[in-house]
């Protein structure tokens, strides 16, 4: 008797053994690649995927990849995320200056007027910009996306578990996102090198994470994912007479130093989709709507099979709606960190933002865009904290641009002939919230400027002159007919000191 009854329990549990592995092996990984504007055929498999209702149990992406399978791991449907990329203005989004309107006034007066400019580091030698685009308003943009998520710092508790891809540019190691703030990991993933500038995580320069792996399926398989499809998006190498661009080239070197990661990683999906892509470059973001719709002609074949019920589950348990972020949180306090010439309060007045009454996202983000029109950022973006108490924590992440610059002008008319220029601007060296501006011309006009100005406030402060100079120039006389009939030098030599100030949108001299 005792024996059946030992025959019986391990048949049980063969039983159940059997039964976990087979729902086990349903899970189903999906691995998004990079490829700029290519990768917006990821939308167009995502849409397949929620017409055919194959729920998706772990994502892993890289680049823009990496974006889209963020959204979806969030909760965003393809639909939402198709109706979102397609109203971005991308060129808005890359375009980091700041209009002269919107600049303060204690800016506006002294605003740059020379034709070339470099950035000089304390010891006064040149600093050459790490990339065209520093990126700040695209952090800004990934932190609007993912708020309601962004208090969330184990990527694993996410609605469908998430990595995302970068690369260490100081030690070109594979950098795994699966924790952390959720917009850092994206914009890390995003940062295209020498287009972008690289990107500062926990004191790492991180890049895109195409130039280690472009094509995430071995990650998807170590996060437990039984199936694994894989969308590759980027181009086979191109011919000679197809290297027509900069950007084919750029596209082609990238190609080049992931083709074998690229191709092993193929190896290693179960299913694999590869949009007809090839009259696409990486930069046709104008064309999204063709792209989608490519993306999702190549998955309706491949993924027809996944349409049965057995693949109408989920492993992991959805996170429910109260626990996401509200639309106006109460901080209990807010941080500062990455300044060095700048007081964490200065930082703070400029922002405006004040833990007196709660925040919406909206608050947050006009308060951030409000301090980089101060001209003193390179970049500046929030991130939030909540402890085990429920208490809020608003942090902003700095980076403040080099004190020192420098400025070369050329300039000609026909009374000073050609006169060369130089601008020297010291940020912050004597004074907290000041700056130190020398301008000299020589040629044909010769002359000296001196200006140091001191902020007191957002918008208000004072600032001191001396102007000295010496002007030799031409003067031309002419006759009743208007004939030049001689000609004679003047030589002018003075100089003035002034005291001003300026507060609100006015100048008070």
């Amino acid at each position: 008797m005792k024996q059946i009854i030992i025959l019986i329990l391990l048949i049980f549990k063969l039983f159940s053994l059997s039964h976990a592995e087979t729902a086990q092996d349903k899970s189903i990984g999906l691995a998004l690649s990079g490829g700029g504007a290519r990768a917006l055929a990821h939308i167009g498999v995502l849409k397949v995927i929620d017409e055919y209702g194959i729920n998706i149990d772990y994502i892993s992406g890289t680049s823009l990849g990496a974006f889209i399978g963020a959204l979806y791991s969030t909760g965003w449907s393809a639909q939402q995320i198709e109706d979102l990329i397609i109203n971005y203005d991308w060129a808005q989004i890359a375009d980091d200056s700041i209009a002269r309107n919107d600049l303060y006034i204690g800016e506006k007066r002294w605003k740059d007027y020379h034709n070339v400019s470099l950035n000089l580091d304390d010891n006064f030698k040149p600093v050459l910009p790490k990339g065209f685009i520093n990126g700040h308003r695209l952090t800004n943009v990934l932190f609007s996306d993912f708020y309601q998520y962004s208090h969330y710092l184990d990527f694993n508790k996410l609605p469908i578990p998430f990595t995302a891809i970068s690369t260490d540019l100081l030690s070109g190691e594979l950098i795994i996102h699966d924790s952390g703030y959720l917009h850092e990991a994206i914009r890390a993933s995003l940062t295209v090198p020498s287009i972008m500038a690289p990107f500062s995580v926990n004191d790492r320069l991180l890049i895109d994470g195409g130039v280690k792996m472009n094509f995430p399926s071995p990650i998807i398989s170590q996060m437990g994912a039984h199936t694994v499809i894989g969308v590759k998006v980027t181009s086979d190498l191109r011919k000679i007479d197809q290297l027509t661009s900069p950007v084919t080239v750029f596209d082609q070197t990238l190609n080049i130093s992931s083709l074998d990661q690229k191709r092993q990683a193929a190896m290693q999906t179960d299913i694999l989709i590869i949009p007809e892509l090839n009259e696409i470059s990486s930069a046709d973001f104008n064309k999204a709507k063709t792209i989608i719709r490519l993306g999702e002609e190549a998955a309706r074949s491949k993924l027809i099979h996944l349409q049965s019920s057995d693949y109408n589950h989920r492993n992991n348990t959805f996170i429910q709606d109260n626990s996401i972020l509200d639309d106006r949180l109460s901080f209990d306090q807010i941080d500062v960190i990455g300044n060095s010439h700048l007081s964490a309060a200065k930082v703070r007045e400029y922002t405006k933002l004040t833990v007196s009454r709660p925040l919406s996202k909206d608050d947050i983000l006009k308060g951030v865009e409000a301090a980089y029109r101060t001209g003193l950022f390179t970049t500046i973006y929030p991130v939030i904290d909540i402890d085990e108490n429920n208490h809020y924590t608003l942090t902003l992440k700095v980076q403040e641009k080099n004190r020192n610059r420098i400025g070369f002008n050329i300039r000609y008319n026909e009374h000073n002939d050609i006169t060369l220029g130089t601008v020297l601007q010291m940020k912050n060296y004597f004074g907290r919230n000041s700056q130190l501006l020398a301008s000299l011309d020589l040629g044909g006009k010769r002359e000296f400027l001196i200006d140091y100005v001191k902020n007191y406030g957002r918008e208000w402060g004072a600032y001191f002159r001396l102007f000295h100079y010496i002007n030799e120039h031409t003067i031309y006389y002419y006759d009743q007919q208007r004939n030049r009939t001689s000609t004679s030098k003047a030589l002018e030599t003075g100089a003035t000191l002034g005291l001003g100030g300026f507060i609100g949108n006015t100048i008070v001299v």
